[in-house]
């Protein structure tokens, strides 16, 4: 299967300088609960709550449900075209070549980074990160003091590119997410939004 772009018509560029585009990260193929971010609560699949969620960001240009181009998550583009939210099939094995294929196709400035089972991402706490870090002008910005899952990264899309660049092919995604984390590149501008509502520097 080819990797596929279906795009929509959300909102209009709210800053010429910058744009600003979610991937809502999400695949089928979860090994300890398959299909997991199609599982219901309530009236909703999974992400169904968080594309909902992430439309509720006055911040964000284009929303991406970012799957792979496997067969079995065309369902998931299909989704999010019910949803009126743009779409992409890409790498099966590497999530930063899927968001960075889409903020290519986008001319993305910044991506956020959402992960499609993360139901409690808060629409008000992600907005507020957003702003911050494009005024700060940061690489990377996370909030730091919150429960883990309610709320994304912003990642500026030069940065993301430098980090494919110094990552080891030969990790998993998840080995490399943490050593972006652990400030390990020190070329990043590192930030941190606190429960105080400022952006400093992580002690982690």
């Amino acid at each position: 299967m080819t990797e596929t772009i279906v795009s929509a018509n959300l909102s209009s560029q709210k800053n010429a300088q910058t744009h600003v585009v979610c991937c809502i990260v999400a695949r089928t193929n979860s090994t300890r609960l398959p299909r997991k971010v199609l599982k219901r609560i309530g009236e909703k699949t999974m992400i169904e709550k968080i594309i909902y969620r992430m439309k509720s960001v006055p911040s964000l240009d284009a929303i991406y449900v970012a799957t792979s181009a496997h067969p079995d998550d065309k369902i998931l583009c299909d989704l999010a075209e019910r949803h009126g939210v743009c779409s992409y099939a890409g790498s099966e094995l590497s999530v930063i070549d899927r968001i960075l294929d889409i903020a290519r196709a986008e001319q993305a400035t910044h991506i956020v980074r959402v992960t499609g089972d993360n139901i409690y991402t808060d629409s008000k706490l992600l907005d507020r990160l957003i702003r911050q870090a494009l005024d700060e002008k940061v690489d990377y910005a996370r909030v730091e003091g919150a429960p883990i899952g309610v709320t994304g990264e912003v990642i500026a899309v030069p940065a993301l590119q430098n980090c494919l660049l110094r990552i080891d092919p030969d990790l998993s995604e998840i080995s490399n997410a943490l050593y972006v984390r652990s400030r390990h590149l020190p070329h990043l501008r590192y930030r941190c939004l606190g429960m105080d509502g400022r952006l400093h520097l992580s002690n982690g």
